[in-house]
């Protein structure tokens, strides 16, 4: 390996480990959270659904060879 390729990687490291360490302890906080009080978990559930479908479009768009275009006859 060579410098560059160690800097690259102490860099992305050290850029993403405060974000996942974040996202881990919100999620452990807001999910016992939503143990005690059921409009906490309504609106996790909700959050989490609106995720998914996005997720799923972007899927469907990205993967398959759907298109605008080809739906209008354009």
């Amino acid at each position: 390996m060579d410098l560059d390729l160690v800097i690259k990687i102490l860099g992305w490291s050290m850029a993403i480990a405060p974000i996942v360490v974040f996202n881990v302890l919100s999620a452990y906080m807001v999910a016992g959270a939503a143990q005690d009080d059921e409009v906490i978990m309504g609106m996790l559930m909700a959050g989490l659904g609106s995720v998914g479908l996005g997720v799923a479009i972007l899927l469907f768009v990205y993967l398959t060879n759907f298109s605008l275009n080809n739906f209008l006859g354009v």
